[in-house]
């Protein structure tokens, strides 16, 4: 049986003139405080919360029937992220992202002037996107480039500063999976923040759509799919495309890889020609058969219940398999995650393990967050012994950051990636620095 919670009540009937008179009120704690009772099944208390309208609308019992529903269908709640609060007339709305283990939905809640609940219902987490308050918007324009790949012609965009000489371009690269261009987290658009930030400082940049976004079916179809046709094709492409644009100094090109973009740039240096320098991202220097055993130990430590944890741990099996066991015969499905045996192979013999010193020479600058538990802050280590002897390559650790270069406390999880905010100021200052100097 399933349902779909929804509860909507219109708040009618109210004085504007009562515009939350009694004093602070926080909309945000009493938000988590009502969802809190819902997660702990004290249905009578989050039943006290509600206007005289709502109770008109809903006994507690049936209040509990369509939680039990929603429980149901989704399964259980595995973190409750941080409430998003505007104001409309005299009514206060948050929207709270709720992380079931099914799905991710916002509970939205409606506050009227005396502070009760007039309005409770799922919405999609889609919350806009807020530009970072260091941009400045009047100093750069954006223009449609997609990837000319007549195959699999996968969408741009190119931010170009304003003015007439030839700038610097970055290229971003994007992490594993069908990732975006913009890296889109609930409201948080990361690599635009990037692209806006770097092109207010002078430097162009170009984010596309990973080609397993929008073609990965297609793309699955190929038993012998490696990083070549995820990622190397259409760089080459992009490549060629944005040197011959007249806004575009050709002798200054740079790959920006992010996550397994950054794993990758001793790979794109062997096969590519033209590039000024590399940038990493949160690059890992170890095999991604390495880091996923870390990862969902690590993320199992973090579950709240038991229930949660095994449904984190189920994986492990295979994730041990691929670390520790793995050969060139083995079943793509032994592996953990959809990887397939070919993937997974060249993906090893390409690993900075193997073929790091090629960025020896190079130019190329190594940031990491030290909150990231994806690719924690060993890796940039693993990095800097690798290229001890090099003069061209800078490491930088920003304690505060996660895996995504958003600032937080505490231990990193995957609901904080979804809280609204922007990539760290300094992060934008530190490559622009780094590329124009």
């Amino acid at each position: 049986m399933k349902y779909l919670f929804i509860i909507f009540v219109m708040c009618f009937g109210l004085n504007p003139s009562k515009v939350f008179a009694q004093g602070a009120f926080d909309a945000k704690l009493k938000a988590r405080e009502v969802i809190d009772q819902f997660k702990q099944e004290k249905f009578a208390e989050a039943y006290d919360q509600m206007s005289a309208i709502m109770k008109r609308k809903i006994d507690v019992e049936q209040l509990q029937g369509i939680w039990d529903g929603l429980i149901m269908q989704y399964d259980t709640i595995q973190s409750i992220g941080e409430p998003v609060v505007t104001e409309k007339d005299t009514f206060i709305v948050t929207v709270t992202p709720v992380h079931f283990n099914k799905t991710k939905l916002g509970l939205q809640l409606t506050f009227e002037p005396s502070h009760k609940i007039c309005g409770l219902f799922i919405v999609p987490l889609t919350y806009p996107y807020q530009p970072a308050d260091y941009v400045n918007s009047s100093r750069f324009y954006e223009v449609k480039k997609n990837v000319p790949d007549p195959a699999f012609p996968s969408e741009g965009i190119l931010t170009i500063p304003n003015g007439n000489k030839k700038v610097p371009l970055i290229i971003i690269v994007g992490g594993s999976g069908p990732t975006d261009k913009d890296l889109t987290m609930g409201s948080n658009k990361i690599y635009k923040d990037f692209a806006w930030g770097l092109a207010a400082k002078g430097i162009a940049v170009y984010r596309y759509d990973k080609r397993t976004l929008k073609f990965g079916t297609e793309l699955a179809k190929n038993k012998n799919l490696t990083v070549n046709e995820e990622y190397l094709l259409d760089l080459k492409l992009i490549i060629k495309m944005l040197s011959k644009k007249e806004e575009i100094n050709a002798d200054q090109i740079y790959i920006m890889g992010h996550s397994e973009g950054g794993y990758l740039l001793p790979y794109f240096s062997k096969n590519l020609s033209g590039i000024k320098g590399y940038i990493s991202l949160a690059g890992n220097y170890s095999k991604l058969a390495e880091l996923i055993p870390k990862q969902i130990s690590y993320l199992a430590l973090q579950s709240k219940n038991i229930e949660e944890k095994n449904m984190v741990l189920k994986e492990m099996p295979k994730a041990l398999y691929a670390r520790d066991r793995f050969t060139k015969e083995s079943p793509d499905d032994s592996l953990p995650f959809g990887l397939t045996t070919n993937y997974l192979w060249h993906l090893n013999e390409i690993s900075p393990q193997k073929i790091g010193k090629t960025l020896m020479k190079k130019s190329v600058f190594f940031l990491q967050g030290g909150r990231d538990y994806q690719v924690t802050p060993d890796e940039l280590e693993l990095w800097k012994m690798t290229l001890a002897q090099s003069t061209e390559a800078t490491f930088k650790l920003y304690p505060a950051l996660n895996h995504i270069f958003l600032s937080g406390t505490g231990l990193s999880n995957p609901a904080e990636y979804e809280k609204p905010g922007n990539v760290s100021e300094e992060v934008i200052n530190d490559i622009a620095s780094w590329v124009l100097q």
